[in-house]
């Protein structure tokens, strides 16, 4: 088996048809069908089904793409990784962040990376742990920053604790609750959830029956900041974030936190990576340029 072997078998899936995938890899379509007979014959199996519509994997096809396309991502990336120690400075960085850590965390590091990498290509992707572990797992993602997961991640990976900080009640400015100072007062508001347990509602849960308190009846579960600064700005909602992210651009000017007397810890935020692959230089400037920004939040915030 060789590596145009997989190349051309994961164009194959990508493009949906030999005619496409000829046309992306600029060979002949004999020769593209040549070679995948070839890669089907040494495995023994049948890895494709050609229909009038094009090509769909066979259920060997899907599970040998997961892994050929892991293979491709792990050898780019050691490519990459000899051409930045030879000094070349080129390839690709992928990182995957939260929401409302991107806010607060990409502004710290951006620039700093850029200047450290100016021809690295930087691919930022706002996603959630869940959706984040097919990308860890197939070398798409170099790593991931966001809160930590309910359950541990398995042993392959490698998590890292960049802080942990009490959270704060987040309201528009002229809030008709802003003057509020205990959670009891705020249990009948609109509130809005990140979604940092599997059900929302365990969220609140554990906020407001840790102070013998009734969870709010009325959630509504966002997952981008652009939504949250929709909702705080044109409704009464209120949302549990951290005190750094009124610091942002986005949020400095038309948000406020409401000073009640209780205290809301927050998750715990944390990096993953695959533990068994090193990063690239590039990957390992960035993370190590993310865990700087942490320190900063850390100690601006405390």
């Amino acid at each position: 088996m060789k590596i145009h072997h997989l190349r051309h078998f994961e164009a194959v899936i990508r493009t949906g048809s030999l005619r496409a995938a000829a046309r992306l890899l600029g060979l002949a379509q004999p020769a593209l069908t040549r070679s995948l007979r070839e890669l089907e014959e040494e495995l023994g199996l049948p890895l494709l089904e050609r229909h009038s519509y094009g090509t769909t994997p066979t259920p060997a096809g899907e599970r040998f793409y997961l892994r050929a396309h892991n293979m491709l991502e792990d050898l780019q990336r050691a490519k990459d990784e000899a051409s930045q120690m030879r000094g070349e400075l080129q390839g690709k960085v992928t990182v995957g962040f939260s929401p409302v850590i991107l806010e607060m965390i990409l502004p710290l590091v951006y620039q700093p990376f850029r200047e450290q990498y100016p021809q690295v290509r930087l691919i930022i992707l706002e996603t959630v742990y869940p959706t984040a572990i097919p990308r860890l797992n197939d070398g798409s993602m170099d790593f991931y920053v966001g809160p930590s997961p309910e359950k541990a991640p398995e042993s392959r990976y490698q998590m890292d604790l960049l802080w942990r900080k009490n959270r704060m009640v987040i309201a528009r400015k002229n809030h008709p609750l802003a003057r509020a100072t205990s959670l009891a007062q705020l249990c009948d508001a609109q509130w809005l959830s990140f979604g940092l347990r599997n059900r929302p509602e365990e969220e609140f849960d554990e906020v407001f029956r840790t102070h013998g308190l009734a969870s709010p009846r009325l959630l509504t579960q966002v997952n981008s900041v652009m939504a949250v600064l929709t909702l705080l700005s044109s409704t009464d909602s209120l949302i549990l974030l951290p005190k750094a992210l009124l610091k942002s651009e986005f949020f400095k000017d038309s948000m406020i936190a409401i000073a009640i007397e209780e205290q809301i810890p927050g998750p715990e935020i944390v990096q993953i990576r695959r533990a068994s692959m090193p990063l690239t230089p590039a990957a390992e400037a960035l993370s190590l340029l993310v865990e700087k920004a942490a320190g900063h939040v850390i100690s601006t915030f405390d």
